[in-house]
């Protein structure tokens, strides 16, 4: 009879070690994951800075290029301004397809692999 406890108890031991080892295999998993999403964002919005003021300045210079063009300063800068709410436009019109869907996509991917991901 004494077997019996003693087999109950190496039982509750082997689950407690077991649920105690998932736990820290989520925690680990879910770190993980933080840590690729914080570094995309941050490599993410340092790229897009970047790129923000390289785009700023060019188009700064192509607004002076065009208004030389134009004969009047305002007028390059007008156009320019004009041509960039069109794109605009035309970016919100098409917003669901071609931004929100593949980000989407690119965060489920990011927390719920595939199977074939794991392969």
């Amino acid at each position: 009879m004494s077997e019996i406890p003693s087999e109950t108890d190496n039982l509750f031991e082997k689950i407690t070690k077991y649920l105690q080892t998932s736990l820290e295999l989520y925690q680990l998993k879910t770190i993980q994951k933080s840590a690729v999403v914080f570094s995309g964002l941050v490599s993410g919005l340092l790229s897009f800075s970047l790129l923000s003021m390289a785009f700023l300045i060019a188009n700064i210079g192509f607004a002076f290029w065009l208004g030389k063009i134009l004969g009047a300063l305002y007028l390059g800068f007008l156009c320019s301004s004009g041509i960039y709410l069109v794109l605009a436009l035309f970016l919100y019109l098409i917003r669901e397809s071609l931004i929100m869907r593949p980000f989407q996509k690119y965060l489920l991917n990011l927390f719920v692999p595939n199977e074939d991901d794991e392969k």
